[in-house]
């Protein structure tokens, strides 16, 4: 797909696919995600994936949970730091 010029500005045009996929978490339950897959003309071999919830589901629900188990989990971490040299 050609690029075009707006106003100025260079905008590229972009290929997309989409879909549903249902996934099983042994804490979350069962998960159905709306995915978008957006693809550069420019660089075809690199895609941005977008994964949704329907708003006040029981998948954003189950979202939020993981969400929140890993901050807790992330919150309780330290950061990394290399052994001193003697």
């Amino acid at each position: 797909m050609p690029s075009s010029s707006t106003g100025g500005r260079h905008t590229r045009s972009l290929s997309k696919a989409q879909g549903t996929r249902f996934f099983h978490h042994p804490r979350a339950g069962t998960l159905v995600l709306d995915w978008d897959t957006l693809t550069s003309s420019t660089v075809p071999d690199q895609h941005l994936v977008i994964w949704t919830a329907p708003p006040d589901s029981a998948s954003e629900r189950g979202l939020r949970l993981l969400a929140s188990a890993t901050a807790r989990s992330e919150a309780g971490k330290t950061s990394y730091s290399p052994p001193h040299s003697s």
